[in-house]
Order: C-alpha cells, then sequence, then structure tokens
C-alpha cells in the first residue's frame, strides 16, 4: 500500500501539470479580431469590403482565422474556383464587349446591356456624364473579392459594376 501511494501521487501530478499546459497552449492562441477592428474605417472602404454581405464578412473572418497565419495552400483554391464556376459563367480573364446602343454616362441605377448578352449594373454611389456614343467598347476587369470594374473607350472614368444577367 505504501508503494503505490508515491504512484498514485506521480500520476495525479502529471494529470495537474498536462492539464496546466493544455489550458496555456489554448490560452496561446488568441482568436484575431475580425477585419472591421483590424483596420480603419477608411480601408474598410477602399477595399469594398462595406459591400460584403453580413455572412460573406464573417465567412471572410472566419476563413482569415483559420488561414491567417500558414497562408493559403492550392487546395484552398480549387474547390471554391469549381464551385464559383458553376455559378458565374465569367471566370477570371478580362470581358471585352461593346455597350448596346448610345452611352451617355452612368449613375447609381445604370444597367449596361452590352452586345454579348450579358447585362451589369453600377454597384457604387457613382455618376458621370459626358457626351453621347454610339456602341463603344467596353473592358470588364477582375477586382478584389469578386468585384468587377468597367471601363469605357472615350470616359476617363471606371466604375465598380456586378453582373445582372
Amino acid at each position: 500500500m505504501i508503494a503505490t501511494r508515491p504512484l498514485s501521487l506521480f500520476l495525479v501530478a502529471c494529470l495537474s501539470v498536462l492539464s496546466v499546459c493544455t489550458v496555456a497552449h489554448a490560452q496561446a492562441k488568441p482568436k484575431s479580431a475580425p477585419l472591421e477592428e483590424r483596420m480603419s474605417h477608411a480601408e474598410f472602404l477602399r477595399l469594398g469590403l462595406d459591400k460584403l454581405t453580413p455572412a460573406q464578412l464573417k465567412a471572410l473572418n472566419t476563413w482569415l482565422q483559420t488561414h491567417g497565419e500558414r497562408g493559403p495552400s492550392m487546395d484552398d483554391f480549387v474547390p471554391a474556383r469549381s464551385a464559383r464556376a458553376s455559378h458565374d459563367d465569367t471566370g477570371d480573364a478580362d470581358i471585352h464587349s461593346r455597350i448596346a446602343g448610345t452611352f451617355r454616362g452612368w449613375d447609381s441605377y445604370t444597367v449596361f446591356t452590352l452586345a454579348n448578352g450579358q447585362r451589369w449594373r453600377v454597384s457604387e454611389d457613382s455618376q458621370m456624364t459626358m457626351h453621347s456614343i454610339d456602341n463603344p467598347k467596353v473592358t470588364l476587369r477582375k477586382g478584389f473579392l469578386g468585384s468587377w470594374l468597367l471601363s469605357v473607350d472615350g470616359a476617363r472614368e471606371s466604375v465598380h459594376v456586378t453582373r445582372v444577367r
């Protein structure tokens, strides 16, 4: 009985140390702050993060918490790319087309119909007017977080748009 008591005390001590180490390890990896707290409001707006839905912003913050330290791998991108392709056939390549009809500029409610059949809506609070141009060439470039930037030949400004159809 005397010989087993030191062994029991030793096991209790080991388990205590193990539990303290586990708690210390869990506390050593603090949860990172969400993007809204990690950057200024101006940066948040400049990067277009204010256009994300609350669910999209939550998903982005979750992704940054799980992938932020090690960075992304190819495995992170391949499934997302194929899932996106099933919903959006635009891909990442620039789109070149023409506006069907006369172009005079845009405002926050403008929907552009292109010669290729696509329709794009202005997605920012923006306004630009200019002289009329018939069927001008347009280029759409993929931007940050899935945004698109529409440039019209002959116009000095570009505007962020989202695909309607």
